[in-house]
């Protein structure tokens, strides 16, 4: 396997499907990749939401699509796997906003990876403050929010319905 033939592969394909689009695309892709790929991981240490074996699926799944999405931003910023040409990622407010989020969850990771333990609750405070600037950004109360989700989670019961609510599944398959 060749870095660069699937990189090229890539470019193809994501300007035959996508045609023209923001570089940024690709890297929010690789976040929400990211995402997934720790939702199937939790999922399956909390036997909740499917077998062991869907969680292995979905988490190969999603490193597969990471690099993808890592690739075509690549593609997008003009630099290969082998080397880095600057760019300008050209991102608007929200999307800054977003990334900050996603850099503090970053950095929270980092703390915890390399045991830092002191330093996880300035972190995590970060990370708050930044959810609720980007909610800010968009006109949503990052309170309310909170709050109404939090009601919606606590009537969760997993031990009785450890594949979801009935309402969560029927608006996962709609």
């Amino acid at each position: 396997m060749k870095w660069n033939d699937i990189q090229k592969e890539i470019k193809v394909w994501s300007e035959t499907n996508f045609g023209v689009r923001p570089e940024w695309h690709p890297l929010l892709g690789l976040f929400e990749e990211q995402g997934e790929l720790a939702h199937a991981y939790l999922k399956k240490a909390q036997g909740i939401r499917g077998t062991p074996e869907q969680h292995d699926a979905d988490m190969q799944d999603a490193v597969g699509d990471m690099v993808i999405y890592l690739l075509d931003f690549a593609n997008a910023m003009g630099f290969d796997v082998n080397g880095f040409k600057k760019g300008n990622l050209g991102r608007a407010p929200g999307h800054r906003l977003l990334f900050r989020v996603l850099r503090a969850v970053a950095v929270l990771e980092t703390k915890y990876c390399f045991g830092k333990a002191d330093e996880l609750p300035i972190t995590a405070s970060l990370i708050l403050l930044q959810l609720d600037r980007f909610c800010e950004a968009f006109g949503w109360n990052f309170g309310t929010i909170v709050m109404d989700t939090w009601h919606k989670v606590k009537q969760r019961d997993w031990k009785k319905e450890p594949n979801g609510p009935a309402a969560e599944k029927n608006y996962a398959q709609a």
